[in-house]
């Protein structure tokens, strides 16, 4: 039925079928094994392509999920979801959900609030990875000294606002080093 929606899809959605450089996979996620549609020329050929791998099944089990306008996603499948439509503009993105979106009969909650935003402000994949390397050194250097991330807080904060200034965490961060 996936297909179907699709195929009826007007040309202008970024994400359609019909629009250029999009290529659509049918796959069953409980047989494991796609089948490839594409366009060669005019006419439409469909084949059965070789089993997938498990991290196959996980971006297409992502993919479908978008498709499906769900919001919750853990830092793991935004990845494979970033991984999935990184080749797509960030407007491409957001216009083809929000469109999609609009035919369920779902509660509008604001997107922004939601885990899926990141998919609409983040470009690719890498941009996720370079954040969680600086925590992850972060994390490293705070077991090396020692300390609880409430004991650094309380180090940083030289104000003893509660809260902290861009100034104190970067000075923070080049305190740990």
């Amino acid at each position: 039925h996936l297909r179907g929606v699709m195929h009826h899809l007007p040309t202008d959605i970024p994400l359609s079928p019909h629009s250029e450089g999009c290529s659509v996979v049918l796959h069953s996620l409980f047989s494991r094994v796609p089948i490839e549609k594409f366009r060669n020329g005019r006419e439409e050929v469909y084949r059965r392509t070789e089993e997938s791998n498990p991290n196959q099944l996980k971006l297409a089990a992502q993919a479908y999920r978008f498709l499906d306008s769900e919001v919750f996603y853990s830092q793991q499948e935004l990845q494979m979801l970033l991984k999935c439509y990184q080749a797509n503009s960030l407007e491409q993105r957001e216009t083809a959900f929000t469109m999609i979106r609009g035919c369920r009969r779902r509660p509008k909650t604001k997107v922004e609030l939601m885990p899926i935003a990141k998919v609409f402000k983040t470009e690719n994949e890498y941009k996720l990875l370079h954040i969680k390397s600086i925590v992850t050194r972060a994390k490293y250097h705070l077991k090396m000294k020692k300390l609880w991330p409430r004991d650094a807080f309380r180090i940083f904060d030289s104000r003893r606002r509660g809260l902290l200034s861009p100034g104190e965490l970067l000075a923070g961060f080049n305190w740990l080093g």
